[in-house]
């Protein structure tokens, strides 16, 4: 199990919770993907039948076809679904290639896209495509994949895009129906826990590590959050200056209390909810 399958597993205790709750809009979401799917909905879903759910919403097929996905090694062709490419795509004039052969040789000649697989396909995409899928990162980082999803899938810096990817789908896809109060409540640690999560990861006022899992890294982001004037509006520059002194990744950071609906974003501007 890596962090990217732990992550879908967890997304799917807290939909079962919910649905378990009675919450309409996850009962209606998931009413949504069974009719896309094809699949008839359980009356009282199993966890498996929520990776299922969880997978589907993210892109994939089920649980199996994102489990592949993710635990490939890089010498496999992968099929990802639509993983990479969600619902922020339209409106991107993208270049598609059913080849791989082709779509590298058309990369050649264009170096300021980047290749992305799409199911069994092979797609260009701009760099505003990047941002609006949440995976824009350093130059670097995209230097050492020769801006190619495809010829290095499963390396470290492809995963570290593949867990900004499936923040992103948090925020694309749940967004309307996923009750963050509920979610916090499902992830919330004791008072002795938390305590015990912050002397690991914290020293001298720094984060020495995000945490991979969502309850150790909730009780992170609660600490990191109460450092963050309340009742004002920051630009990103000025957020990411705060976050800075206590950790170098800020945009994970800022991304996750966001998700987490510790703060929230409109328009380019960053507050702390209430």
């Amino acid at each position: 199990m890596n962090r990217l399958t732990e992550e879908i597993k967890t997304r799917a205790r807290l939909l079962q919770k919910q649905l378990q709750r009675g919450h309409q809009p996850s009962i209606k979401r998931v009413r949504i993907l069974c009719r896309q799917q094809r699949w008839n909905p359980e009356t009282e879903p199993s966890l498996s039948q929520c990776m299922n759910l969880v997978a589907a919403d993210t892109g994939f097929r089920d649980w199996e076809h994102a489990r592949r996905a993710f635990t490939a090694s890089g010498s496999e062709m992968v099929d990802m679904g639509s993983f990479w490419y969600g619902e922020h795509s339209a409106g991107f004039t993208n270049l598609w290639f059913s080849d791989y052969a082709q779509a590298k040789q058309q990369h050649a000649q264009q170096r300021d896209r980047y290749l992305l697989p799409y199911r069994h396909q092979f797609v260009l995409v701009e760099s505003a495509f990047l941002q609006e899928a949440g995976i824009e990162a350093s130059a670097d980082i995209w230097q050492s994949l020769d801006c190619d999803l495809v010829a290095h899938h499963g390396s470290p810096e492809w995963v570290m895009l593949a867990e900004l990817r499936l923040q992103q789908t948090r925020l694309e896809r749940w967004e309307k129906c996923w009750d963050t109060q509920a979610d916090q409540q499902a992830l919330q640690s004791n008072a002795e826990e938390a305590a015990a999560t912050l002397s690991t990861f914290i020293a001298d006022g720094r984060l020495l590590k995000i945490p991979q899992q969502r309850k150790k890294r909730l009780v992170i982001l609660q600490w990191l959050v109460k450092q963050i004037a309340n009742g004002r509006d920051y630009s990103e520059i000025e957020l990411n200056q705060l976050i800075r002194p206590v950790h170098d990744d800020v945009a994970t950071l800022r991304r996750e209390l966001v998700v987490h609906g510790l703060m929230r974003r409109e328009q380019g501007r960053y507050r702390r909810s209430a």
